[in-house]
C-alpha cells in the first residue's frame, strides 16, 4: 500500500495530468481582442492625426526657414544700401563744401574784382550765382533725402532683424512641437507591446481558440471555457529553459523601468530554448521593437495557473497558438545578439547582446501584456547577477 501511494504521489507529481481550471472564456478573448481593436482604431485616428499635425508643422517650419532666408537677403541689401548712401552723403558733403566756399566767392571781392576787369557782363555773373545756388540747394536736399533715407533703411533692418528673431522662435517651437508628435508616435513603456504588437496578438489567440473550440467542443459561444478547448496539462515542477547560462540581469525596476524578467547569458545564438512547463502556447509574436521574437505559455504548476514568456528569440520552434508544449518541446533559439539586436542593424533595440529574457507571471490574463505586480522571479532561480547554472533539472519544485 505504502509503495502505492508513494508511486501515485509521484505520478502526480511529474505527469502533466489533465484538469480543467476554466476561469477564462471566449467572450473574455473576444473582449479583450474588441478593446485592443478599439485601441488600435483610436491609435490609428491620434496617428493619422500627428501625422498631420507634423506635417503642417513642417510646412510651416519650411516657411518660416524661407522667410528668415528671405529677411537675411532683404538685411544685406538694406545694409549695402545704408553703405553705399554714407558714401554718397560724404561725397556729396565734399560737393556742397565746394560749392559754398565757390558761392561765397562769386559774392565777395572776387566777383566785384571780375566785373570790373570786364571779365564777364553782370546778368551772366548773376545767372552763374543763381546756378550755383541752385545747385547747392539741390545738393542740400539729397544729402537730406540721402540722410533720411539711411535713417530708415536702419530702423528697417532693426525691424526686420526683430522679425527674424520671432521666426526663428517659431522654428525653435516648431521643432520642438514635431519631436513631441513623433515621440507620441512612439511613445510605450520597455517590453509594453504596442499597439498594434498587442493588436495582433489578441486577434490570433481570439481566432486560434475559435478553431479550437470549434474543433473539441462544437462550440464558439462566449460562454466557453477555453480549458473545454484545449485542456492545459498540471505540471508537478519546473525545469529550467536552457541547458545552462548565468543571469545578467534581474527582475525589478532598473533606470526607473520595470524589468518583468530575468536574463540568462552565456549562450551562443541559436541554443535551443526549452518550455520551462509543459502548457498551451498563448501567444507568439514576431519582430517586436522591444523583445524581438516572443513566445508566451500559459502553464499549471502543483495546480497553481502562470504564465511563462520568453523574448529576444532568434527565431520560432515549429509551434503555433493553441498548440500543447512539455518541457521537451523546444520553443525557439536564442537571440538578443548581432542577429537581432539593433546595434548590429536587428530590429530589437532592447537588446544589447545574445539572452534570453525569461519571465514568468501567476495567473492566466485575457490580455498579452504582463501585469508587473503579478510578476514573480522564476521558480528555481535566485534573483541575483552571476546565478550560474549547468543543466535543466538541477531543481524540480512544485
Amino acid at each position: 500500500m505504502k509503495r502505492f501511494i508513494l508511486l501515485l504521489f509521484i505520478v502526480i507529481l511529474f505527469c502533466p495530468c489533465f484538469v480543467q481550471a476554466k476561469g477564462l472564456t471566449l467572450g473574455d478573448l473576444r473582449i479583450s481582442y474588441e478593446k485592443a481593436l478599439l485601441k488600435k482604431n483610436e491609435y490609428d485616428s491620434l496617428t493619422n492625426s500627428t501625422k498631420k499635425e507634423i506635417k503642417n508643422k513642417e510646412n510651416a517650419l519650411k516657411e518660416a526657414e524661407d522667410m528668415i532666408t528671405n529677411i537675411d537677403n532683404q538685411i544685406l541689401n538694406l545694409e549695402e544700401s545704408v553703405h553705399e548712401s554714407n558714401v554718397k552723403i560724404i561725397s556729396l558733403k565734399e560737393e556742397a563744401k565746394n560749392i559754398l566756399q565757390y558761392l561765397q566767392i562769386l559774392k565777395g571781392q572776387n566777383a566785384y574784382l571780375e566785373y570790373v576787369a570786364n571779365s564777364s557782363s553782370v546778368s551772366d555773373l548773376l545767372r552763374r550765382m543763381e546756378a550755383v545756388s541752385e545747385v547747392a540747394f539741390y545738393v542740400e536736399d539729397t544729402l537730406l533725402s540721402l540722410e533720411e533715407e539711411v535713417e530708415n533703411n536702419k530702423l528697417l533692418i532693426e525691424e526686420l532683424k526683430l522679425e527674424q528673431e520671432k521666426l526663428q522662435n517659431n522654428v525653435i517651437v516648431y521643432q520642438d512641437i514635431i519631436v513631441s508628435e513623433y515621440g507620441n508616435l512612439e511613445d510605450y513603456n520597455k517590453y509594453a507591446l504596442n499597439v498594434n504588437e498587442e493588436y495582433e496578438a489578441a486577434k490570433n489567440q481570439y481566432e486560434a481558440y475559435q478553431n479550437l473550440c470549434l474543433l473539441n467542443t462544437g462550440r464558439i459561444d462566449d460562454e466557453v471555457f477555453i480549458e473545454e478547448c484545449n485542456q492545459t496539462p498540471i505540471n508537478g515542477g519546473w525545469l529550467k529553459p536552457l541547458s545552462g547560462g548565468s543571469i545578467t540581469s534581474v527582475v525589478g525596476y532598473r533606470y526607473g523601468v520595470f524589468h518583468d524578467g530575468i536574463d540568462i547569458g552565456g549562450n551562443l545564438e541559436g541554443t535551443p530554448i526549452y518550455a520551462a512547463a509543459t502548457g498551451v502556447v498563448k501567444a507568439i509574436i514576431p519582430r517586436t521593437s522591444c523583445g524581438g521574437n516572443r513566445v508566451y505559455i500559459n502553464v499549471m504548476v502543483g495546480g497553481v495557473q502562470y504564465t511563462t514568456y520568453y523574448y529576444h528569440l532568434l527565431e520560432f520552434g515549429d509551434i503555433k497558438v493553441g498548440d500543447i508544449v512539455t518541457q521537451d518541446t523546444i520553443i525557439g533559439y536564442v537571440g538578443g545578439g548581432r542577429s537581432t539586436s539593433s546595434l548590429y542593424g536587428g530590429y530589437d533595440y532592447c537588446t544589447s547582446g545574445t539572452h534570453l529574457h525569461f519571465g514568468v507571471q501567476k495567473g492566466w490574463s485575457s490580455s498579452i501584456n504582463i501585469d508587473p505586480k503579478q510578476v514573480i522571479v522564476p521558480p528555481g532561480f535566485l534573483n541575483q547577477v552571476n546565478y550560474t547554472f549547468g543543466k535543466r533539472s538541477d531543481y524540480y519544485t512544485g
